[in-house]
């Protein structure tokens, strides 16, 4: 992003850069000067998301502080939104109506913009299995993975089932799985 600052004098400059405590890193850089005829500063404002920013909106202000006592600061407004690396479909697996020593299943779509392998799945347990596509070991952007669910009991279940992948060094996705206590 280019902001250009033009103050009455070509000793006006911005003094300092206030960033927000959210999701982003400023970087402040000075590219030129107007010279004695236009007046003013050339800035470069960098900006860069922090490691581990969470899917979703980002919307944050950077206030510039300059030495113009016209301008005493310039807000800079930032919007984004984050894309999750895997998105998940349906987002919760809810088995329902399932008697004691019957069993339910419920397919899960799995999405990303780039070809990914699933590696395995953590959580499993409690009468929950995971039948992992048959196309495992091939990259690809769609994946499905099969929720079983044998009930055994007629407690509540609330688990979450963590997908690791290998896209980015091994992205997860979190699939929560539940069942209403039997009365």
């Amino acid at each position: 992003m280019k902001v250009e600052y033009k103050g009455r004098s070509r000793d006006w400059r911005v003094t300092e850069v206030v960033a927000p405590a959210g999701p982003i890193d400023v970087q402040l850089t000075e590219t030129g000067r107007g010279g004695p005829l236009r007046g003013g500063a050339e800035y470069l404002v960098t900006v860069g998301l922090k490691q581990n920013v969470g899917a979703g909106p980002v919307s944050e202000q950077i206030t510039l502080k300059t030495n113009d006592p016209a301008n005493p600061l310039i807000h800079v407004v930032v919007t984004a939104n984050i894309a999750a690396p895997l998105e998940v479909a349906p987002a919760r697996v809810r088995m329902e109506g399932i008697a004691i020593g019957q069993s339910g299943k419920q397919r899960v779509l799995i999405r990303a913009a780039r070809p990914f392998r699933i590696i395995g799945v953590d959580g499993l347990g409690e009468g929950v299995t995971v039948e992992l596509p048959a196309t495992q070991d091939k990259p690809l952007q769609v994946q499905f993975i099969t929720v079983k669910f044998d009930r055994k009991k007629a407690s509540a279940l609330d688990r979450d089932l963590r997908v690791k992948t290998d896209l980015d060094g091994g992205a997860t996705v979190t699939i929560p799985v539940e069942a209403e206590e039997l009365k």
